[in-house]
């Protein structure tokens, strides 16, 4: 099944739900679409859950993912994003691209965690 998103405004939190088998250039566009939400719902903090995702993310990937949403503009966004154990361990590289390349983006697999650190 390709990727499907479904996106909504909820308490303030842009929550976009991401599922079926990963691809890397509709992923981009996905992202894109979030962020454009948080734009239009004003909002500060979006929750990206990948938990759904059914195939695996290769290590560049995810570099790939990390390096591109640097390039766009989240100043001020907080970004959590909801993976699997499988997708973000063992060192949830794409939270490190992306924080080194100035975004506020935190990998967790909890869902009370992700609303914690973005409320923080």
């Amino acid at each position: 099944m390709p990727e499907e998103l479904k996106i909504e405004a909820i308490d303030g939190i842009v929550q976009a739900l991401l599922s079926g088998a990963f691809n890397l250039d509709n992923t981009k566009m996905f992202f894109l679409q979030t962020l454009q939400k948080a734009r239009e719902e004003k909002a500060n903090k979006i929750l990206l859950d990948v938990r759904n995702i059914t195939t695996d993310i290769s290590v560049l990937a995810r570099f790939e993912l990390g390096n591109f949403m640097a390039k766009q503009d989240t100043t001020g966004i907080r970004i959590a994003i909801l993976a699997s154990e499988k997708t973000a361990w063992p060192d949830r590289f794409l939270e490190t691209v992306s924080r080194n390349r100035g975004v506020n983006a935190k990998v967790t697999t909890e869902y009370k965690e992700a609303l914690k650190w973005l409320s923080e």
